[in-house]
C-alpha cells in the first residue's frame, strides 16, 4: 500500500504543478490581452486624429481650389473678401437632383434663362465638383438636357451652352408651325 500511496501522491503532486504552471501561462496571457486591448485603443486614437487631419486637409484643399479658380477667372482678391464676409445662404446644392429638375420642369429654357439673368444666387458661376465654373442655372438645364434628351437628339446639341441646349431641345420637340404666310392668296393652291 505504501507503494501505490507514493505514487498517488507524486500523481497529485504533478498535478498541483501542472495546475500552477497552466494557470501562470493564464495570467501571462491575460496581462498579453491587456497589452493588445492598450495597443488597440492608441490605434484607434492614432486614426481618429489622423481621420480629423484628413477632413481638415479636405476643407482646406477645396478653399484652395476656389481661390484658384477665383484667380483663374479674374475675381480679385477684395471682391472675394467683400463676398466672404456676407451672410452664408442655405446651399441650393444640398436639395437634390430631383429639386432641381422639378424647379426646371416649372420653368423651361426661357424661364430657367431668366432666373439666372435676375437672381444672382442662380445665375452665378462657382466652382463645381469637377472644378469648371458653372452656375446652378446651367446645372439646372444639364441635368434636363441629360435626363430627358434622347441619344440622337445628344448628339445633335453637342457643343453648346446648357441652357441654350435646352432651349434647342425644346424648339426641336415642338411642332413646325409658320405664324405668317407671305404671298398673295392667289398664288396659294392646295392639292388633294
Amino acid at each position: 500500500m505504501e507503494l501505490s500511496e507514493l505514487s498517488m501522491d507524486d500523481f497529485l503532486r504533478g498535478l498541483v504543478r501542472r495546475i500552477d504552471a497552466l494557470d501562470e501561462a493564464r495570467l501571462g496571457l491575460v496581462s498579453k490581452v491587456e497589452v493588445l486591448q492598450s495597443d488597440n485603443e492608441s490605434l484607434v486614437r492614432a486614426t481618429e486624429g489622423l481621420t480629423q487631419k484628413v477632413d481638415c486637409l479636405t476643407r482646406e484643399n477645396a478653399i484652395l481650389r476656389k481661390e484658384i479658380a477665383s484667380i483663374k477667372y479674374g475675381e480679385s482678391t477684395a471682391e472675394r473678401s467683400r463676398k466672404g464676409s456676407k451672410t452664408e445662404h442655405l446651399a441650393l446644392t444640398t436639395l437634390g437632383n430631383d429639386a432641381h429638375v422639378h424647379i426646371a420642369s416649372l420653368l423651361g429654357a426661357k424661364g430657367i434663362a431668366c432666373l439666372g439673368q435676375t437672381c444672382m444666387h442662380f445665375g452665378k458661376r462657382c466652382v463645381g465638383t469637377d472644378g469648371q465654373m458653372t452656375s446652378l442655372v446651367e446645372d439646372l438645364a444639364g441635368q434636363v438636357v441629360d435626363g430627358s434628351a434622347s441619344d440622337y437628339e445628344k448628339s445633335v446639341l453637342v457643343g453648346r451652352g446648357k441652357v441654350k441646349m435646352l432651349s434647342e431641345l425644346e424648339m426641336m420637340r415642338s411642332p413646325l408651325c409658320f405664324e405668317q404666310l407671305i404671298g398673295s392668296a392667289d398664288a396659294i393652291r392646295y392639292s388633294q
